[in-house]
């Protein structure tokens, strides 16, 4: 795997590591029975394949473990992968040796800023003018960490819309895991005093990722926009950008509304 050592700088820290990293997020995968390890602080899930054996997945790391650069194989791994944060990863785990299996996706990433005229003025016209056709309505977000014995009926809402509308996301059972604990303030929801929307974010680090947004038959026109960036807005005291996932992943639709909120296209690393 190793055909030359590469320069250490590569394996520096460049950012605060984000949900698939956090404490959380390791947590609820060791209560859900998966194995997991850290090398260099980086979260790592091993599961074994056949004819492969024990395979070794990291997900967006902070930075790659000068050990996997060097070519030390991490005990019970027989392979590695990961999913670079960034092209210099990538570039960086090229000329350590690994072979690149999928191409590098793109993310959509909202800067965030506590200046909320800012963040208005980057949102597209047709979305700036649903949001305020919320609020002209009356509309309030409420924002609270979410706890699944009491926020649950966001989870089951989002299996059924996934199920009627034919696409995948994150676990749910993962999130339901995540939320279990009134103590972990990992995940937050943000829902419409009607509840007739509602969306579910996680805060790490420096970073805010958008996982479910879910909405009902009826909902008012405007009331996601309202809530995601009442959510943005809430994670600019702590975040300095809203991951809203794989721009690839998404349908037309979605992807529109996504990048309404004035999102920017951000190139991984590959795998």
């Amino acid at each position: 795997m190793l055909h030359s050592l590469p320069d250490l700088e590569d394996a520096l820290p460049i950012a605060t590591a984000g949900f698939t990293q956090s404490a959380g997020f390791e947590q609820a995968l060791r209560a859900l029975g998966q194995s997991v390890a850290r090398i260099d602080g980086q979260l790592f899930i091993t599961r074994r394949f056949p004819i492969l054996g024990p395979v070794g997945y990291c997900a967006k790391p902070a930075h790659i473990p000068a050990s996997i650069l060097s070519g030390a194989s991490p005990r019970g791994m027989a392979h590695v992968l990961i999913n670079a944060a960034t092209p210099a990863q990538g570039a960086a785990l090229a000329r350590a040796g690994f072979l690149r299996l999928a191409k590098p996706r793109h993310s959509l990433s909202v800067p965030l800023t506590q200046n909320t005229a800012e963040m208005v003025a980057r949102l597209h016209p047709k979305w700036r003018a649903a949001r305020k056709t919320a609020l002209q309505r009356g509309a309030v977000a409420r924002i609270r960490p979410f706890y699944t014995p009491r926020d649950g009926w966001l989870l089951a809402a989002e299996a059924a819309q996934r199920k009627r509308n034919h696409y995948d996301g994150i676990a749910l059972a993962l999130l339901a895991e995540i939320g279990r604990s009134k103590t972990q303030k990992l995940l937050y929801i943000c829902e419409g005093v009607s509840r007739q929307a509602a969306l579910l974010f996680s805060l790490s680090g420096h970073e805010a990722a958008y996982h479910i947004g879910w909405r009902s038959a009826d909902c008012p026109y405007g009331s996601h926009q309202m809530l995601l960036f009442a959510a943005m807005e809430y994670a600019a005291k702590r975040a300095q950008h809203f991951d809203l996932g794989l721009s690839e992943a998404d349908s037309p639709g979605l992807a529109r509304f996504k990048r309404g909120t004035g999102a920017t296209l951000l190139p991984l690393g590959g795998t």
